[in-house]
């Protein structure tokens, strides 16, 4: 079945200039697309076969029904109009603004692995989604609570400012450790001048 699956692909590749818009919307609808499991999936739909943009995304999400990856490499599936699932797409699914739900922004653990994989990828990420990353609750504190990132401060370099925040308990502070941390992560973005360091000029305007 993997080799008649393989096969038939071959032959749309090299027919890819001949196929007519019809054809290719029937295509991608067709149930012909293995998965890394061998299932066969459409191109359409909720349980459609995914592209993957780069091969950290499938370490990402290894349960995702990527597209075998000698399938997915070949032009003609580019052009059926599907796009590869990547990094804007991650960014988006922590908006909630993703069809399909890649990751859940309201799990701590699927949080922090999207961290991870846009930290190394934030270059990918469209400006606008960036800005709207910045306005989310996605942003972990030192208690581990997602908050956005203008409720957060860094760590006041003076320790009787650091005791003050910490007694007050307005602003907390956001996580700074870890190369996953949510500070890492607005610095890959260029959002962390959105999370400043409190000193007096900031004391007496928070």
């Amino acid at each position: 079945r993997r080799d008649a699956s393989l096969g038939l692909h071959r032959i749309l590749e090299e027919s890819r200039e001949e196929l007519p818009p019809r054809v290719r919307r029937l295509l991608a609808d067709a149930p012909i697309f293995p998965d890394r499991n061998g299932a066969l999936r459409s191109l359409t739909g909720n349980n459609r076969a995914l592209i993957a943009a780069d091969d950290d995304i499938a370490v990402l999400l290894p349960h995702a029904p990527w597209m075998a990856p000698d399938v997915a490499e070949l032009e003609y599936v580019r052009d059926l109009g599907t796009p590869p699932v990547g990094p804007a797409n991650i960014a988006r699914a922590l908006l909630l603004e993703e069809g399909q739900q890649l990751v859940d922004p309201f799990d701590g653990a699927s949080l922090r692995r999207a961290y991870g994989y846009l930290i190394a990828h934030a270059a990918s990420v469209p400006s606008p989604v960036v800005e709207r990353l910045g306005q989310a609750p996605i942003w972990f504190d030192e208690e581990g609570q997602m908050r956005s990132l203008a409720e957060l401060r860094r760590r006041p370099r003076s320790e009787a400012l650091a005791a003050l925040y910490a007694a007050w308990d307005l602003f907390p502070l956001i996580e700074a450790e870890g190369n996953a941390s949510a500070l890492r992560f607005a610095e890959a973005f260029r959002l962390d001048h959105k999370v400043p360091v409190p000193g007096t000029e900031t004391l007496v305007a928070d």
